[in-house]
Protein backbone atom coordinates (compact mmCIF):
# COMPACT_ATOMS: atom_id res chain seq x y z
CA UNK A 1 0.00 0.00 0.00
CA UNK A 2 0.89 3.70 -0.39
CA UNK A 3 0.70 6.24 2.42
CA UNK A 4 1.15 9.68 2.80
CA UNK A 5 0.24 12.68 5.29
CA UNK A 6 0.07 16.14 5.31
CA UNK A 7 0.13 18.26 8.58
CA UNK A 8 -1.77 21.80 7.83
CA UNK A 9 1.16 24.34 9.21
CA UNK A 10 -1.62 26.79 11.02
CA UNK A 11 0.55 27.72 13.47
CA UNK A 12 3.99 28.25 11.60
CA UNK A 13 5.46 25.34 13.57
CA UNK A 14 6.73 23.90 10.32
CA UNK A 15 7.83 26.79 8.83
CA UNK A 16 9.72 27.38 11.82
CA UNK A 17 11.46 24.35 12.18
CA UNK A 18 12.63 25.17 8.62
CA UNK A 19 13.73 28.26 9.44
CA UNK A 20 15.89 26.46 12.24
CA UNK A 21 17.32 23.79 9.95
CA UNK A 22 18.01 26.30 7.24
CA UNK A 23 19.94 28.70 9.64
CA UNK A 24 22.00 25.32 11.09
CA UNK A 25 23.09 24.55 7.79
CA UNK A 26 24.02 28.20 7.15
CA UNK A 27 25.74 28.61 10.12
CA UNK A 28 27.90 25.29 9.46
CA UNK A 29 28.31 26.79 6.06
CA UNK A 30 30.17 29.85 7.74
CA UNK A 31 32.35 27.66 10.09
CA UNK A 32 33.49 25.69 6.90
CA UNK A 33 34.29 29.17 5.92
CA UNK A 34 36.28 29.81 9.35
CA UNK A 35 37.93 26.45 9.32
CA UNK A 36 38.94 27.47 5.84
CA UNK A 37 40.49 30.72 6.42
CA UNK A 38 42.35 29.97 9.86
CA UNK A 39 43.97 27.16 7.69
CA UNK A 40 44.83 30.13 5.08
CA UNK A 41 46.18 32.13 7.87
CA UNK A 42 48.29 29.16 9.63
CA UNK A 43 49.65 28.35 5.91
CA UNK A 44 51.09 32.17 5.58
CA UNK A 45 52.56 31.97 9.21
CA UNK A 46 54.41 28.77 8.46
CA UNK A 47 55.59 30.00 5.68
CA UNK A 48 56.65 33.27 6.66
CA UNK A 49 58.14 31.40 10.04
CA UNK A 50 60.54 28.94 7.30
CA UNK A 51 61.72 32.02 5.56
CA UNK A 52 63.08 34.07 8.43
CA UNK A 53 64.58 30.93 10.02
CA UNK A 54 66.31 30.12 6.47
CA UNK A 55 67.10 34.15 7.33
CA UNK A 56 68.30 33.22 10.42
CA UNK A 57 70.38 30.24 8.99
CA UNK A 58 72.17 32.67 6.60
CA UNK A 59 73.03 34.84 8.93
CA UNK A 60 74.44 32.53 11.11
CA UNK A 61 76.04 30.59 8.11
CA UNK A 62 77.77 34.22 7.09
CA UNK A 63 78.91 34.47 11.42
CA UNK A 64 80.52 31.18 10.66
CA UNK A 65 82.42 32.01 7.67
CA UNK A 66 83.32 35.48 9.65
CA UNK A 67 84.73 33.80 13.13
CA UNK A 68 86.59 30.94 10.84
CA UNK A 69 88.70 33.80 9.05
CA UNK A 70 88.83 35.32 12.77
CA UNK A 71 90.23 32.07 13.86
CA UNK A 72 92.90 32.07 11.34
CA UNK A 73 94.04 34.95 11.80
CA UNK A 74 94.47 34.81 15.13
CA UNK A 75 96.11 31.34 14.59
CA UNK A 76 99.06 33.75 12.47
CA UNK A 77 98.62 36.70 15.11
CA UNK A 78 99.91 34.18 17.88
CA UNK A 79 102.55 32.83 15.96
CA UNK A 80 104.00 36.61 15.01
CA UNK A 81 103.67 37.15 19.18
CA UNK A 82 101.12 39.81 18.34
CA UNK A 83 98.42 38.04 20.60
CA UNK A 84 97.85 35.27 23.18
CA UNK A 85 97.07 32.50 23.87
CA UNK A 86 94.00 33.82 25.22
CA UNK A 87 93.00 35.53 22.73
CA UNK A 88 93.10 32.44 20.33
CA UNK A 89 90.91 30.22 22.94
CA UNK A 90 88.69 33.26 22.68
CA UNK A 91 88.07 32.60 19.23
CA UNK A 92 87.75 29.10 18.96
CA UNK A 93 84.77 29.56 21.77
CA UNK A 94 83.34 32.07 19.22
CA UNK A 95 83.99 29.47 16.31
CA UNK A 96 82.34 26.66 18.41
CA UNK A 97 79.58 29.04 19.30
CA UNK A 98 78.67 30.01 15.63
CA UNK A 99 78.84 26.21 14.65
CA UNK A 100 76.47 25.51 17.42
CA UNK A 101 74.11 28.28 15.91
CA UNK A 102 74.31 26.85 12.88
CA UNK A 103 73.41 23.11 14.05
CA UNK A 104 70.29 24.78 15.38
CA UNK A 105 68.80 26.80 12.46
CA UNK A 106 70.00 24.13 10.19
CA UNK A 107 67.63 21.70 12.13
CA UNK A 108 65.18 24.38 12.68
CA UNK A 109 64.47 25.40 9.45
CA UNK A 110 64.08 21.32 8.24
CA UNK A 111 61.49 21.43 11.16
CA UNK A 112 59.36 24.62 9.60
CA UNK A 113 59.92 22.91 6.16
CA UNK A 114 58.16 19.54 7.87
CA UNK A 115 55.55 21.61 9.38
CA UNK A 116 54.69 23.29 5.84
CA UNK A 117 54.24 20.33 4.04
CA UNK A 118 51.75 19.12 6.90
CA UNK A 119 49.82 22.04 6.63
CA UNK A 120 49.47 21.39 2.93
CA UNK A 121 49.06 17.64 3.08
CA UNK A 122 51.26 17.20 0.21
CA UNK A 123 54.90 17.31 -0.67
CA UNK A 124 56.43 20.92 -1.34
CA UNK A 125 55.73 21.31 -5.63
CA UNK A 126 59.30 21.09 -6.96
CA UNK A 127 59.47 24.72 -8.46
CA UNK A 128 58.36 26.28 -4.77
CA UNK A 129 61.04 23.53 -3.19
CA UNK A 130 63.63 25.37 -5.21
CA UNK A 131 62.88 29.03 -4.45
CA UNK A 132 62.52 28.02 -0.82
CA UNK A 133 66.42 26.48 -1.17
CA UNK A 134 67.69 29.37 -2.57
CA UNK A 135 65.82 31.98 -0.31
CA UNK A 136 67.84 33.70 2.04
CA UNK A 137 65.86 36.92 3.47
CA UNK A 138 62.06 37.34 4.63
CA UNK A 139 59.91 38.16 1.36
CA UNK A 140 58.45 42.08 1.67
CA UNK A 141 56.17 41.78 -0.71
CA UNK A 142 54.15 38.59 -0.10
CA UNK A 143 51.64 40.16 1.95
CA UNK A 144 49.58 43.05 1.36
CA UNK A 145 51.23 46.20 2.94
CA UNK A 146 48.86 49.27 2.17
CA UNK A 147 45.72 49.89 4.29
CA UNK A 148 43.14 52.27 2.85
CA UNK A 149 42.04 54.82 5.41
CA UNK A 150 38.64 54.95 6.82
CA UNK A 151 37.56 51.16 6.54
CA UNK A 152 34.01 50.70 7.91
CA UNK A 153 33.24 48.55 10.99
CA UNK A 154 30.74 47.07 8.96
CA UNK A 155 33.57 44.70 7.58
CA UNK A 156 33.55 42.83 10.51
CA UNK A 157 30.35 41.38 9.20
CA UNK A 158 32.22 39.59 6.23
CA UNK A 159 33.89 37.32 9.23
CA UNK A 160 32.69 34.23 9.09
CA UNK A 161 32.34 33.82 12.95
CA UNK A 162 30.37 36.32 13.11
CA UNK A 163 27.80 35.32 10.14
CA UNK A 164 27.99 31.87 11.81
CA UNK A 165 26.63 33.26 15.72
CA UNK A 166 24.17 34.96 13.70
CA UNK A 167 22.75 32.16 11.74
CA UNK A 168 22.45 30.84 15.53
CA UNK A 169 20.67 33.43 16.65
CA UNK A 170 18.10 33.25 13.98
CA UNK A 171 17.74 29.57 14.53
CA UNK A 172 17.50 30.49 18.28
CA UNK A 173 14.08 32.80 17.50
CA UNK A 174 12.74 30.40 14.82
CA UNK A 175 13.39 27.71 17.53
CA UNK A 176 11.10 29.43 20.02
CA UNK A 177 8.37 30.13 17.06
CA UNK A 178 8.54 26.51 16.70
CA UNK A 179 8.11 25.86 20.45
CA UNK A 180 5.45 28.50 21.06
CA UNK A 181 3.53 26.70 18.29
CA UNK A 182 3.47 23.54 19.61
CA UNK A 183 0.73 24.69 22.54
CA UNK A 184 -1.58 24.28 19.54
CA UNK A 185 -3.40 21.24 18.66
CA UNK A 186 -0.97 19.29 15.52
CA UNK A 187 -3.97 18.79 12.27
CA UNK A 188 -2.82 16.23 9.81
CA UNK A 189 -4.35 14.78 6.44
CA UNK A 190 -3.55 11.28 5.57
CA UNK A 191 -4.20 9.88 2.32
CA UNK A 192 -4.41 5.82 1.96
CA UNK A 193 -4.02 3.52 -1.38
CA UNK A 194 -4.34 -0.14 -1.57
CA UNK A 195 -5.48 -3.37 -2.57
CA UNK A 196 -7.93 -5.21 -0.92
CA UNK A 197 -7.40 -8.18 -3.41
CA UNK A 198 -4.64 -10.79 -3.36
CA UNK A 199 -4.92 -12.22 -6.19
CA UNK A 200 -3.40 -10.90 -9.66
CA UNK A 201 -6.81 -10.99 -11.04
CA UNK A 202 -8.63 -8.67 -9.15
CA UNK A 203 -5.30 -6.65 -8.41
CA UNK A 204 -6.19 -3.87 -10.99
CA UNK A 205 -10.60 -3.80 -10.81
CA UNK A 206 -12.14 -0.74 -9.62
CA UNK A 207 -13.42 -3.38 -6.51
CA UNK A 208 -9.89 -3.91 -5.45
CA UNK A 209 -8.86 -0.30 -4.83
CA UNK A 210 -9.77 1.31 -1.49
CA UNK A 211 -9.47 4.96 -0.85
CA UNK A 212 -9.44 6.70 2.98
CA UNK A 213 -9.31 10.07 3.28
CA UNK A 214 -9.71 12.23 6.99
CA UNK A 215 -8.44 14.62 9.00
CA UNK A 216 -6.74 13.54 12.19
CA UNK A 217 -6.28 16.18 15.31
CA UNK A 218 -3.91 15.56 18.06
CA UNK A 219 -4.06 17.79 21.16
CA UNK A 220 -1.67 18.85 23.61
CA UNK A 221 -3.70 17.66 26.54
CA UNK A 222 -1.53 15.59 28.80
CA UNK A 223 2.27 16.88 28.20
CA UNK A 224 1.37 20.79 28.50
CA UNK A 225 4.46 20.80 31.12
CA UNK A 226 6.45 19.36 28.99
CA UNK A 227 5.58 22.11 26.02
CA UNK A 228 6.06 24.99 28.75
CA UNK A 229 9.62 23.55 29.27
CA UNK A 230 10.21 23.08 25.80
CA UNK A 231 9.47 26.96 25.47
CA UNK A 232 11.26 28.37 28.19
CA UNK A 233 14.68 26.14 27.35
CA UNK A 234 14.14 27.81 23.51
CA UNK A 235 13.99 31.22 25.42
CA UNK A 236 17.23 30.28 27.25
CA UNK A 237 19.10 29.08 24.63
CA UNK A 238 18.00 32.23 22.54
CA UNK A 239 19.47 34.36 25.40
CA UNK A 240 22.45 32.55 25.31
CA UNK A 241 22.83 33.44 21.57
CA UNK A 242 22.70 36.78 22.03
CA UNK A 243 25.10 36.66 24.47
CA UNK A 244 27.67 34.74 22.21
CA UNK A 245 26.86 36.91 19.76
CA UNK A 246 27.96 39.51 21.76
CA UNK A 247 31.07 37.95 22.51
CA UNK A 248 31.55 37.34 19.16
CA UNK A 249 31.46 40.94 17.72
CA UNK A 250 33.22 42.00 20.71
CA UNK A 251 36.03 39.48 20.06
CA UNK A 252 36.21 40.49 16.07
CA UNK A 253 36.68 44.36 17.14
CA UNK A 254 39.87 43.37 19.58
CA UNK A 255 41.55 41.27 17.01
CA UNK A 256 41.18 43.89 14.39
CA UNK A 257 42.08 46.45 17.25
CA UNK A 258 45.34 44.56 18.39
CA UNK A 259 46.38 44.34 14.39
CA UNK A 260 46.73 47.52 13.74
CA UNK A 261 48.56 48.35 16.59
CA UNK A 262 50.70 45.16 15.92
CA UNK A 263 50.81 47.09 12.30
CA UNK A 264 51.85 50.63 13.33
CA UNK A 265 54.32 49.98 16.31
CA UNK A 266 56.06 46.79 14.34
CA UNK A 267 56.71 48.75 11.57
CA UNK A 268 58.65 51.52 13.78
CA UNK A 269 59.82 48.98 15.49
CA UNK A 270 61.61 47.74 12.44
CA UNK A 271 63.17 50.49 11.25
CA UNK A 272 64.73 51.63 14.70
CA UNK A 273 66.20 47.68 14.76
CA UNK A 274 67.90 48.31 11.53
CA UNK A 275 69.33 51.75 12.05
CA UNK A 276 70.69 49.70 15.76
CA UNK A 277 72.25 47.00 13.18
CA UNK A 278 73.62 49.38 11.30
CA UNK A 279 75.31 50.96 14.07
CA UNK A 280 76.50 47.42 15.66
CA UNK A 281 77.94 46.57 12.13
CA UNK A 282 80.16 50.02 12.45
CA UNK A 283 81.26 49.14 15.65
CA UNK A 284 81.88 45.72 14.53
CA UNK A 285 84.41 46.49 11.62
CA UNK A 286 86.15 48.76 13.80
CA UNK A 287 86.41 46.66 16.57
CA UNK A 288 88.17 43.86 14.19
CA UNK A 289 90.39 47.04 12.87
CA UNK A 290 91.69 47.96 16.05
CA UNK A 291 92.61 44.10 16.79
CA UNK A 292 94.74 44.27 13.34
CA UNK A 293 96.21 47.32 14.58
CA UNK A 294 97.20 45.89 18.04
CA UNK A 295 95.13 48.71 19.75
CA UNK A 296 92.48 46.75 21.11
CA UNK A 297 92.55 43.07 22.45
CA UNK A 298 90.35 39.86 21.11
CA UNK A 299 87.69 40.47 23.89
CA UNK A 300 86.66 43.73 22.47
CA UNK A 301 85.81 41.88 19.02
CA UNK A 302 84.34 39.35 20.48
CA UNK A 303 81.86 41.47 22.40
CA UNK A 304 81.33 43.75 18.96
CA UNK A 305 81.10 40.43 16.92
CA UNK A 306 78.30 38.62 19.76
CA UNK A 307 76.49 42.16 20.10
CA UNK A 308 76.10 42.51 16.06
CA UNK A 309 74.47 39.11 15.71
CA UNK A 310 72.01 39.39 18.27
CA UNK A 311 71.02 42.76 16.85
CA UNK A 312 70.73 41.16 13.50
CA UNK A 313 68.29 37.96 15.17
CA UNK A 314 66.19 40.33 16.95
CA UNK A 315 65.09 42.48 13.59
CA UNK A 316 64.68 39.33 11.87
CA UNK A 317 62.14 38.26 14.92
CA UNK A 318 61.03 41.76 14.84
CA UNK A 319 60.19 41.12 10.74
CA UNK A 320 58.45 37.50 10.95
CA UNK A 321 56.29 39.76 13.73
CA UNK A 322 55.86 42.20 11.57
CA UNK A 323 54.40 39.82 8.33
CA UNK A 324 52.85 37.75 10.02
CA UNK A 325 50.57 40.99 11.60
CA UNK A 326 49.60 41.73 8.11
CA UNK A 327 48.36 37.97 7.43
CA UNK A 328 46.56 38.31 11.14
CA UNK A 329 45.30 41.62 10.25
CA UNK A 330 43.61 40.09 6.69
CA UNK A 331 42.19 37.35 8.37
CA UNK A 332 41.03 39.68 11.12
CA UNK A 333 39.14 41.62 8.88
CA UNK A 334 37.38 39.13 7.45
CA UNK A 335 39.64 38.18 4.65
CA UNK A 336 39.51 38.84 0.84
CA UNK A 337 36.16 40.29 -1.13
CA UNK A 338 36.37 36.80 -2.76
CA UNK A 339 34.75 34.58 -0.47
Amino acid sequence: GVATAWELDLWGRIRNLSDRALASYLALDETRVAAQMSLVSEVAIAYLTLRADQALLTLTSDTLATQKRSYELTAQLVEAGSATQLDLRLAEISLRTAEANHAVYTRQAASDRNALVLLLGQPLPAELSQQLDAATTLPDGIVPTSLPSGLPSELLVRRPDIRAVEQMLLGANANIGAARAAFFPTISLTGNAGFSSNSLDGLFSSDGLGWSFGPSISLPIFDRGGREADLDLAKALEVEQVANYDRTVQTAFREVSDSLAGRRYLAEQVETLERGVEAQERIARLARLRYREGVADYLEVLDAERNLFSARQQLLATERAWLQNRATLFVALGGGDDR
